[in-house]
């Protein structure tokens, strides 16, 4: 393993340390297009990928539970059951069908995969300070993959994008064979100065690959479907941390 690839890990890794809330995205150039829908909206201080009919997939942390709202293209869907399914991931049960949803991919991602992220919340267009909350999307480059994933801010790319406060939850995606967006990792934390953007500022994902086939068609979790993989957490240096 590089240094590079080592420090990577050891950041990732530390996401399990406690940090303060976050919410959207920052994209170079603003938002950009994508070829197929993409299902995300709002929940509580962040984002909220539809994982099935009635299921939505977000960050443990953003907290909430029965009677919240999820909205999602302009509808709001009330949550009527709340279930933590893995370390930092909680699956949503919301009261009636979601207009489309997102399959988990279900093959391996590796370091240097290029990625569409999608959140919600505070964003900006370019480096700098973050603005109001609003649904952007922007694509990336994995730096690292395993249960945390981690990609880095570079403002001299058209579209690149990096998690701001408020994208906990946010979907990272690889488009599939089929030609849709699959989900890989949801919005952990994230590392560089509180409120802007600098060039080499790094995002954090916690994977969900590991629960492809254990969410079947409705978004209910289905236990022992599939194997769960678990990284152990090592040590954390010399860099601040904050949720996404």
């Amino acid at each position: 393993m590089t240094l590079e690839m080592s420090r990577i890990a050891m950041l990732a890794a530390a996401a399990v340390l406690p940090a303060a809330t976050s919410s959207a995205l920052v994209v170079v150039g603003g938002s950009i297009d994508h070829a197929e829908p993409l299902w995300f909206g709002w929940y509580r201080s962040g984002t909220g990928v539809a994982v099935g009919t009635h299921g939505v997939i977000t960050a443990a942390h953003v907290g909430g539970g029965p009677g919240s709202t999820f909205e999602m293209h302009g509808e709001s869907y009330e949550v009527v059951s709340r279930q933590v399914i893995g370390d930092d991931i909680a699956l949503l049960t919301v009261d009636r069908e979601l207009p489309g949803f997102h399959r988990i991919a279900d093959g391996g991602v590796s370091a240097g995969a290029e990625i569409v992220v999608a959140g919600t919340g505070r964003w900006a267009d370019a480096p700098g300070p973050w603005g109001d909350r609003q649904d952007a999307v922007g694509r990336n480059i994995l730096n690292s993959a395993g249960a945390y994933m981690a990609f880095s801010f570079n403002p001299v790319e058209i579209g690149e994008a990096q998690f701001t406060t408020g994208d906990s939850g946010a979907g990272v995606f690889v488009l599939g064979e089929s030609g849709e967006y699959e989900l890989i990792a949801i919005g952990r934390s994230i590392f560089g100065q509180p409120g802007q953007s600098t060039e080499g500022d790094l995002s954090i994902a916690t994977s969900v690959l590991s629960f492809a086939g254990q969410i079947d068609e409705s978004g209910s979790f289905v236990p022992g479907a599939a194997a769960i993989a678990v990284m152990a957490p090592v040590a954390l240096f010399g860099t601040r941390r904050r949720r996404a």
